[in-house]
């Protein structure tokens, strides 16, 4: 089907899919704040994928005249590579067409892009040991570090991250570990 020629308009809408997969069923809102729709950045790109426009998603203006063809459009929140509390990242893209006098609505479907990980302890395991740090490190550098009572989450790429733990026994006595994920 080839789109009337012209100009149409577009407007662009968020949904937002906040659950947590995999490991638990929860929502981000557990670990963090959840950004407004007009937070998040779009891009929208024509068929030969040249950027037509980009910036907030509440800086676009809904009465822009559009050359009638097919476009992307891509939403994010954060960054994959910004790691660490409070760095969730959300991401999206749909295809569109715009026809000539006519507006088009476009549903940008986002959802959490990295991963969640927080430090969870048993009652017995706090009680047992009076103290204790975790830290996520990759490539020698630290991502998050969890000190004892610490309820916040960390959001990373989940690609690789290595835990290093040191616990202190209510003995007095320390013991450290570290452990791979891939």
């Amino acid at each position: 089907k080839c789109p009337v020629e012209g100009n149409g308009t577009v407007s662009f809408s968020l949904d937002c899919d906040h659950e947590v997969a995999d490991q638990t069923k929860s929502s981000v809102s557990d670990y963090t704040a959840i950004p407004s729709s007009g937070d998040f950045a779009i891009t929208v790109k024509d068929a030969s994928s040249s950027v037509f426009w980009s910036g907030k998603v509440s800086e676009w203006d809904a009465a822009t005249q559009v050359p009638a063809g097919e476009y992307s459009v891509e939403a994010s929140y954060g960054a994959i590579d910004v790691e660490g509390f409070d760095k969730p990242f959300f991401y999206g893209s749909e295809t569109f067409t715009v026809e000539g006098g006519q507006a088009a609505s476009v549903s940008v479907n986002v959802s959490l892009g990295n991963t969640v990980i927080l430090v969870d302890c048993t009652e017995s395991f706090n009680n047992y040991y009076n103290d204790y740090t975790f830290e996520l490190v990759r490539d020698g550098s630290s991502i998050a570090t969890f000190v004892k009572g610490e309820d916040k989450a960390a959001f990373i790429d989940g690609y690789k991250v290595t835990l290093k733990g040191t616990v202190t026994g209510s003995n007095g006595k320390q013991q450290s570990f570290t452990k791979d994920y891939t």
